[in-house]
C-alpha cells in the first residue's frame, strides 16, 4: 500500500502535544508526496525474499545445520529449514522406522552464519549406530560455488 506524508517547512517546529502547529505559517506547502521519493530503503537481502520452488531446493542440495544456529540466526532465512525425517532402522525390515526433526541449510556455502553442529547419529539394526560424516554434505553441494 502507499503511505502519504506531508512535508514540514524548514523553520523550527513549535507544536502542541497533539501535533498541530502553535503558530500559523510553520507548516510547509501541504504538498502530498509518497514515501518512495524520500530516502530509498535498501532492498532486503536475498535470503529474506520469496522462497523458491521445491525443485530449486532439491537441485541445490542440503547441508546439516546446527539446531541452535537455525533457531537463533537462520529462522527468517529462505534457505534454512527444520523438517521431519524418516529413518529406516533395518533395511532388511523396512517397516521398522523412526522419525525425528532435523535442520538443514540450502544456502550459499559462504554464509557467515552457517554452523554444521555435531554429526548426526542414526540408530541401526541390532543396536548399531551409523554416523553421518561431513563428506555427505560436501558431496551433496559439490556442484555449487561458494556464493551460489
Amino acid at each position: 500500500f502507499l503511505i502519504l506524508m506531508l512535508h514540514l517547512s524548514e523553520s523550527n517546529y513549535r507544536g502542541t502535544g497533539c501535533g498541530k502547529a502553535a503558530r500559523p505559517g510553520l507548516w510547509g506547502s501541504g504538498e502530498v508526496t509518497n514515501r518512495s521519493t524520500r530516502s530509498k530503503v535498501a532492498d532486503p537481502p536475498p535470503w529474506h525474499g520469496i522462497a523458491p520452488d521445491l525443485d530449486t531446493y532439491r537441485r541445490r542440495g542440503h547441508r546439516r545445520l546446527a539446531a541452535r544456529t537455525c533457531d537463533l540466526k537462520c529462522r527468517s532465512c529462505i534457505w534454512a529449514c527444520r523438517m521431519p525425517v524418516e529413518m529406516i532402522i533395518d533395511h532388511w525390515n523396512p517397516s521398522q522406522k523412526k522419525y525425528r526433526s532435523e535442520t538443514f541449510c540450502y544456502g550459499p556455502k559462504s554464509c557467515s552464519f552457517y554452523s554444521s553442529g555435531p554429526t548426526r547419529k542414526v540408530p541401526g539394526r541390532r543396536g548399531m549406530t551409523w554416523e553421518e560424516e561431513d563428506w555427505i554434505d560436501e558431496e551433496s553441494t559439490a556442484h555449487r560455488s561458494l556464493d551460489e
